[in-house]
């Protein structure tokens, strides 16, 4: 039986697709909840949503701290900011529910 393999999760690489689908979908700024990176080695299940300093290098500007190890960051993406659109792809403007 073949052994699965799992390739590493290039996480900036990812945060940046986030923000370019939630800007495209008319989405002015994501958040993301990580942990803070500490010394010692954290179990997996602590540490699933990042870690701030990889949100930070990709632009993300903290908010608020709800305690010493969890902090909320934001990425604004920009009013109105205009997101090329992926080859091939058409973009279709989308009405408010309210106007």
């Amino acid at each position: 039986m073949a052994e699965l393999v799992r390739a590493p999760i290039d996480v900036p690489r990812l945060l940046e697709a986030a923000a370019l689908h939630a800007a495209r979908n008319g989405a002015r700024a994501i958040e993301g909840y990580p942990n803070v990176n500490r010394a010692e080695r954290q179990p997996p299940a602590f540490v699933w949503t990042g870690f701030e300093s990889t949100f930070k290098r990709a632009g993300f500007s903290e908010i608020a701290r709800r305690s010493p190890t969890r902090p909320i960051l934001r990425k604004a993406l920009g009013r109105g900011a205009r997101v090329a659109a992926r080859p091939g792809a058409t973009q279709k403007r989308r009405r408010s529910a309210h106007g």
